[in-house]
């Protein structure tokens, strides 16, 4: 339940402030909720290691499997806990460190104080390097998605107190207008794609959708999401002076380098392979017994799906997103186990149909 009212939030938040350009600091009851809900939603993971932090999800439902990416059960484990544990943890207490707050309020009193700000970067940092430890085996890129925000923060803190001796929270936010803003809305944005994702995985855990439909759902959803918030940092001109700390700037240039980078790709692609969409129905037509020949020929659903010159399917960010939490099997390969044995059904089904209706034909003759 939790996740669901994360989930809700998130995507309600970022629909605000992304896409109806309200500010962040019209949000802040909100902001707290959703704070708490992912809180909720996470912290039992890590507080429960044996029954739920060892049990997180080891496989993927990608259209790239983990063995053509060749990664193992454990390392997907490793990724879904730093990104679904440790990530939305660290996302909540942004949202609480940055929460708007009155002059007379105890938390803007809390924000000012130097020792505790010192002492929440360092967390920070401590949390954002276990982080890294537990995703850099999946992909280090995928580690600025999920943890850059949390270590521009704590590095911008401890830079702001060596360079204008007040190291706190509430003079970081103060002296830079656009801090909370962009931070705000990467988190929204971060969260959303997360419990998007959990919402979805743990339906089909449940044999409630079917493999295809994840696939469809996070492969459009993912992209669309990260490319309407490389958009909105475009038009909030993040670069202009003095709206973010010199050394959180690496942070929104590597985000549009990367949301320009998988653009482009994607409009090469969809140029170049203009019957992108008509091998599918090819497919149909021309279905073929063998799975690793079918596998290679399939189209993908997601107009987003950036395939290579020759026609192959290759991971990309947007599946290394793709999250599920908690397992269903034990098996590292549970969910292409099922599917596997869904196909071989139904192949075996239209066999005895072919034969049949080939039978009824002879005694016709």
């Amino acid at each position: 339940m939790a996740s669901i009212v994360a989930l809700l939030l998130a995507n309600l938040l970022f629909i605000r402030t992304v896409i109806l350009d309200h500010s962040a600091e019209s949000c802040r009851t909100m902001d707290l909720y959703l704070s708490l809900s992912t809180t909720l939603s996470a912290l039992p993971l890590l507080v429960f290691r044996n029954t739920m932090w060892n049990k997180v999800q080891s496989w993927q439902l990608s259209t790239t499997t983990a063995k053509q990416k060749g990664l193992t059960g454990r390392q997907l484990k490793r990724l879904n806990q730093g990104r679904g544990v440790i990530g939305l943890l660290m996302n909540a207490a942004l949202g609480l460190f940055l929460l708007p707050t009155d002059e007379s309020s105890r938390l803007r009193v809390l924000k000012e104080d130097t020792r505790l700000s010192i002492t929440i970067a360092l967390v920070v940092l401590a949390s954002v390097y276990y982080q890294y430890q537990l995703i850099k085996e999946y992909s280090k890129v995928i580690f600025v998605v999920y943890g850059g925000s949390k270590l521009a923060f704590a590095l911008a803190i401890l830079a702001q107190g060596l360079l204008t001796q007040t190291f706190s929270i509430q003079s970081l936010v103060e002296d830079h207008s656009y801090v909370r803003q962009f931070l705000m809305t990467e988190v929204y944005m971060v969260t959303a794609c997360v419990e998007f994702g959990f919402l979805w995985y743990y339906l089909y855990s449940r044999d409630l959708i079917t493999k295809p439909m994840v696939q469809t759902l996070c492969k459009n959803y993912h992209p669309f999401t990260f490319f309407v918030w490389c958009i909105f940092l475009q038009t909030s001109a993040w670069w202009r002076p003095n709206r973010l700390p010199i050394i959180m700037l690496w942070l929104p240039l590597l985000y549009t380098l990367l949301g320009s980078l998988f653009f482009f790709k994607m409009i090469k692609a969809l140029i170049t392979q203009p019957l992108f969409y008509e091998s599918a129905s090819t497919e149909l037509k021309n279905c073929d017994t063998d799975d690793r020949s079918r596998q290679r020929r399939r189209s993908s659903n997601s107009i987003f799906e950036v395939p290579d010159e020759q026609g192959k399917r290759r991971s990309s960010i947007f599946e290394a997103i793709d999250v599920g939490l908690l397992e269903a099997d034990t098996s590292s390969d549970a969910g292409d186990s099922k599917m596997e044995a869904k196909r071989t059904n139904q192949n075996a089904s239209s066999l005895f149909v072919t034969e049949a209706t080939n039978m009824f034909k002879r005694l016709d003759e």
